[in-house]
């Protein structure tokens, strides 16, 4: 199993990457509020793919696989909040620097649609990430008649 041999080492790195851009936006007085977002996120995110890879190890296995589709969600969301704060740390460096006149609404749009994504959908997200962690079986403990004839 490619979980096993590799013990989810492109995964860490993913994490860490964001861990990264993360702290960089830290430095920035106006971005710690969405950068504190976007790291619990990603520390929820860890979590749960260890709670998830657990759960398919064991009895609960096809519990863990219905949840697969929502865990590729919540995966989307934050990947995409790590993005927003990238372009929102690059935006505010170079508004930092001066930037050209007819850039700088380009830039201030870029951090406003940071701020909006990451306040707006990370708490979506993360309300995801507790239903996952509950780990309903409701889905594959259905009897075959209950989906009709």
């Amino acid at each position: 199993c490619i979980r096993d041999r590799d013990k989810g080492a492109p995964f860490k790195t993913l994490l860490a990457q964001m861990t990264t851009t993360v702290a960089q936006a830290k430095e920035h007085p106006g971005l710690v509020a969405q950068a504190q977002a976007v790291e619990s996120a990603v520390m929820s995110l860890g979590t749960l793919a260890l709670h998830l890879g657990q759960a398919s190890g064991s009895p609960n296995y096809a519990a863990a696989f219905a949840h697969a589709a929502p865990f590729l969600e919540v995966n989307g969301d934050v990947i995409l909040a790590w993005m927003h704060l990238w372009r929102a740390d690059t935006a505010l460096k170079a508004l930092n620097n001066k930037a050209k006149r007819k850039d700088q609404l380009f830039y201030k749009g870029l951090l406003d649609s940071a701020r909006f994504f990451i306040e707006t959908v990370l708490p979506v997200t993360a309300g995801k990430m507790q239903s996952i962690t509950a780990m309903s079986a409701a889905a594959v403990e259905m009897d075959e008649a209950g989906f009709g004839n």
